[in-house]
């Protein structure tokens, strides 16, 4: 797959699930939670990503809001793994304005 083709499949990714995508972030600003007990913000991004296809491996290194999610073997191959759940929630400089 050329790099082009690449892009565009992100870009219509991320298209596909703007609604989505808006409403995650929406819930986990109005949530904030202190840092390394972001449970609730864990639990929605790796549920996210299982609706998603992604297999979840919760609790990684001993910190329960800690996980790391494995792209679905498909068309764009296995992937390297996505690490989530560092510096969400209630962080400073993650997403829009507080105004």
């Amino acid at each position: 797959m050329n790099l082009q083709r690449i892009k565009t499949a992100i870009i219509d990714r991320v298209e596909d699930e703007s609604d989505a995508l808006w409403a995650l972030s929406r819930e986990l600003y109005q949530n904030p939670e202190t840092s390394f007990q972001e449970r609730r913000a864990s639990g929605l991004l790796a549920g996210f990503l299982e609706e998603r296809g992604f297999r979840v491996e919760r609790g990684v290194a001993g910190l329960p809001p800690a996980f790391r999610a494995r792209r679905p073997a498909g068309p764009t191959g296995g992937g390297p793994p996505h690490g989530g759940s560092r510096g969400h929630g209630g962080s400073r400089g993650h997403g829009g304005s507080r105004g």
